[in-house]
């Protein structure tokens, strides 16, 4: 007994070793794949004026994927076309680069990568930004994991330079307790740094705990005090998600918490209640249904987003399939805090996306997500 616990602490070392040794004799087993998805979107707002919007979004999106772990990357730009508003027509009015890589060293060592490039030509406003990420199974039943993230986003318009970075890390220790339950803490630091001169620092430690009431229903809240500038503040997150037997699952989410937006310079303190449920009908066909609702707040201006998204995805082969969503939502209020014409603005978007995938399992890939982290 006393030798295998004087073992355990350095298992994890020992699985780094072995996993350079075999990285360097192993040949690498891999397949790529290959997929187009243009998108077309329709989209009518209204806020005083209605205005039209034709976009054509073509899409490729590659992908490289091996035993132990996948790399997938995409690009994707925007053809716009404002029908009574030629002046504001871009051939390119919005490209994005996305990347996305995991890799299992070990059964016990995984490392991930998260990245993007984010531009809109029309107000020459971009956004790139990282997020690796470091998985340790220390323990059969004890979990370490830790990561970075960083943005770097501009805007310049009207001759105003508006720019922002957020840069930081977070580290936490994952238990399982029993078969049904897990418990988390973490903790994670970020700085923000806004306009070159205006600096921000926030912490916050979290307390997780995750609930398996059934094998197909489950529970996660997160919840810690957050400091920022010496501001306490709470920081909270609730998930509940639920398998269908059939196909799909039900997501239902809260948060509370700390976001920046492009082009706006400050934190923004953000409440957001989200829901998803997809349904499969078939093989072929999974039909969806996304509520959400939204509200920030920034300084002394505050705006609210409520909206629905409804649609489907029909799959006639293993490479080929067909999305269709319709999106309504409202916007009350702006953050910016130079008074706008109008703040109260309605939208209705229709997005149809064709997708074509060759090589590797000829199942179609999506695009990675940039997500926070």
């Amino acid at each position: 007994m006393t030798t295998t616990h004087a073992r355990r602490p350095f298992g994890w070392f020992h699985g780094l070793a072995l996993t350079i040794a075999v990285l360097a004799a192993e040949p690498v087993r891999a397949q790529g794949q290959v997929a187009i998805h243009p998108t077309g979107t329709y989209s009518v707002a209204s806020a005083g004026e209605t205005i039209h919007l034709f976009r054509l979004s073509p899409g490729f999106t590659a992908g490289y994927e091996s035993p132990r772990g996948e790399v997938i990357a995409a690009y994707i730009f925007d053809a716009e076309r404002y029908p009574g508003h030629g002046d504001l027509n871009a051939l390119r009015g919005r490209e994005r680069a996305l990347f996305r890589g995991r890799y299992a060293a070990t059964p016990h060592l995984g490392f991930a990568l998260d990245a993007g490039y984010d531009a809109y030509t029309r107000v020459d406003a971009r956004r790139v930004s990282a997020h690796p990420s470091l998985r340790i199974q220390v323990r059969p039943r004890t979990l370490l994991y830790g990561g970075g993230h960083f943005a770097d986003e501009s805007l310049s318009e009207m001759s105003t330079g508006r720019e922002s970075r957020i840069w930081g890390g977070r580290v936490g220790v994952e238990r399982q307790v029993t078969p049904r339950q897990v418990t988390s803490l973490e903790y994670e630091g970020t700085t923000y740094l806004f306009d070159g001169r205006d600096r921000t620092a926030s912490h916050v430690a979290r307390l997780g705990w995750t609930y398996a009431a059934t094998p197909a229903t489950r529970f996660t809240v997160q919840a810690g005090p957050r400091i920022t500038d010496g501001a306490i503040s709470p920081d909270v997150t609730l998930v509940l998600t639920r398998d269908l037997r059939r196909g799909g699952d039900i997501l239902v989410g809260y948060s509370h918490t700390e976001t920046t937006l492009v082009g706006l310079p400050g934190i923004v303190q953000a409440d957001s209640l989200h829901a998803r449920v997809r349904y499969s009908l078939s093989r072929a066909l999974t039909l969806l249904v996304a509520p959400m609702a939204f509200n920030g707040v920034r300084g002394d201006r505050t705006s609210r987003v409520y909206g629905i998204t409804v649609g489907g995805s029909y799959d006639f082969s293993r490479s080929v399939a067909l999305d269709v969503t319709y999106g309504i939502d409202r916007q009350r209020g702006t953050l910016d805090l130079i008074p706008m014409p109008a703040s109260d603005y309605r939208r209705g978007i229709l997005t149809v996306m064709f997708t074509k995938a060759w090589g590797g399992s000829g199942e179609r890939i999506r695009p990675p997500v940039d997500s926070p982290h």
